[in-house]
């Protein structure tokens, strides 16, 4: 189905509430939203998640917009004004594609006016120029909540030929206390201006793979582990090409967990690796 056919419109002020619509609506009929090309604003997180008998359930979906990393056109763009919180966030995702997004926000990194401040600014003091939107706020966020039960998290969870900037967290992964986040797939994607471009959280995710992206603007680190808890898991990171003044490529405080593997990593114009 069409998320248009759920009123979602370039017109809309807010497209929040249909959005969320389609995607319930496509959860529980095992349906794929396809998201026509056009600018739809939001300005609250639109969720991937089936709740029922008093907690989180596994849930399934493919969303498929026209954007294709790096093309002539920005194809479907989700334009989302708020200031925390995520553009788009699952649950206990199980079997859950994103594909041909161009997703904005509204963070904007520190100012490259003097070179040697801006690449002497560490992880902590690399927030919103405006001062508007919090750490937190992120593009897509996988395992968004807590159980109410259990630390199960999402598996089997795609992500590939999308645009994401202007986010403090551009994909933020177990952010929450949820564990397991596992074999997450992200390729062929563009990241913008943001703090870090993947951002690794809590522990036992196992056999996530980061592939195929550029990151091509003022950001601070491409792959950070370990800020906001020190467990994290296993990532495999190849073929990435790093350009316009990312600062570091990695920021990694992990503490015993899985290792982090890199390879065939192109970066120009970088302060340090981390």
């Amino acid at each position: 189905p069409s998320a248009i056919w759920f009123g979602v419109a370039t017109g809309n002020a807010d497209n929040t509430r249909y959005f969320q619509r389609a995607i319930d609506a496509c959860i529980n009929k095992n349906f794929t939203l396809v998201i026509p090309s056009g600018s739809y604003t939001t300005y609250s997180q639109i969720t991937i998640s089936t709740f029922y008998s008093g907690d989180y359930q596994p849930c399934q979906l493919n969303i498929l917009g026209d954007y294709r990393m790096n093309g002539a056109l920005s194809g479907t763009i989700i334009n989302y004004q708020g200031t925390g919180g995520g553009a788009i966030g699952m649950q206990k995702a199980k079997g859950v594609t994103i594909s041909g997004l161009y997703i904005t926000g509204r963070f904007v990194s520190p100012s490259r006016s003097n070179l040697t401040t801006y690449y002497n600014t560490t992880y902590a003091n690399f927030t919103d120029a405006n001062d508007v939107c919090n750490t937190y706020m992120s593009g897509i966020i996988v395992d968004c909540f807590n159980n109410v039960s259990g630390t199960s998290g999402s598996t089997v969870v795609n992500i590939n030929n999308c645009y994401i900037g202007g986010f403090s967290n551009c994909i933020n992964i177990s952010p929450t206390t949820t564990l397991n986040a596992e074999l997450v797939t992200v390729s062929y994607c563009a990241f913008g201006q943001c703090r870090t471009c993947i951002s690794s959280n809590y522990g036992q995710e196992k056999l996530n793979v980061v592939e195929h992206c550029m990151a091509w603007d003022a950001i601070f680190c491409f792959f950070q582990a370990g800020y906001n808890n020190a467990q994290t898991g296993y990532y495999h990171i190849t073929d990435i090409n790093i350009a316009g003044q990312l600062i570091q490529p990695f920021y990694v405080s992990q503490a015993g967990w899985f290792p982090l593997k890199a390879d065939h990593i192109y970066a120009e114009s970088i302060a340090s690796i981390g």
